[in-house]
């Protein structure tokens, strides 16, 4: 079985969520049909595939990700699937897409594993594709504060885990001139968010 595959088959066994935390993803960002939204780190597609269900027809989806096996993966899914994101290898700090292209960016558990510099380069790079007026959601683990969901988190996700705060975010969304920054806790105590907004004007 390919790293991809494994990935869904040990994020659903570690988490018990599947289309569960998509659908906390969706609400958190308010995703509305006629929407053009972008996915950073989008994995092998699942939360695409959820929000292209609900912008098509006339809204559209593109994921990005690092790893080629992802892509592949997550193509191969929308080939099947009757609302069909596009998927393309790429960066966070590096997106391939032109000035104000879409109208929500959002990523799931990919912000704990960038460091400070990719943190601030890739803000910079979301706050470029916005559309004015248009909003970043990100959601990623919050390990809740105790000596043994620190010791779980390190023994099931690795030692970068123990540290983690989705806060550290914020600091690089504002220097990206994004506006409105905030993390909020969310519906799943193990997950919190952040947000921002591109200024209108």
């Amino acid at each position: 079985m390919s790293h991809s595959r494994l990935y869904d088959l040990g994020f659903n066994l570690s988490f018990g969520l599947d289309m569960r935390l998509w659908r906390m993803v969706m609400e958190l960002a308010q995703v509305v049909p006629g929407e053009n939204v972008l996915d950073v780190g989008c994995g092998t597609g699942r939360l695409a595939l959820a929000i292209a269900g609900v912008v098509s027809p006339s809204g559209r989806v593109s994921g990005i990700d690092a790893s080629p096996e992802m892509i592949e993966v997550a193509s191969h899914k929308a080939s099947r699937a009757a609302a069909k994101p596009w998927f393309q290898v790429g960066l966070v700090e590096e997106i391939p897409f032109d000035d104000g292209s879409f109208d929500l960016v959002v990523s799931t558990l990919v912000l704990h594993h960038l460091p400070r510099e990719v943190k601030e380069a890739g803000f910079r790079e979301v706050a470029r594709v916005l559309r004015p007026g248009g909003r970043f959601v990100g959601v990623d683990l919050q390990i809740p504060a105790s000596r043994l969901y620190s010791l779980l988190a390190v023994l099931v996700l690795g030692h970068h885990m123990a540290g983690a705060d989705i806060t550290d975010s914020l600091e690089p969304m504002r220097l990206a001139g994004l506006e409105d920054v905030q993390a909020n806790d969310t519906p799943n105590r193990f997950f919190a968010c952040v947000r921002s907004l591109k200024s209108g004007a």
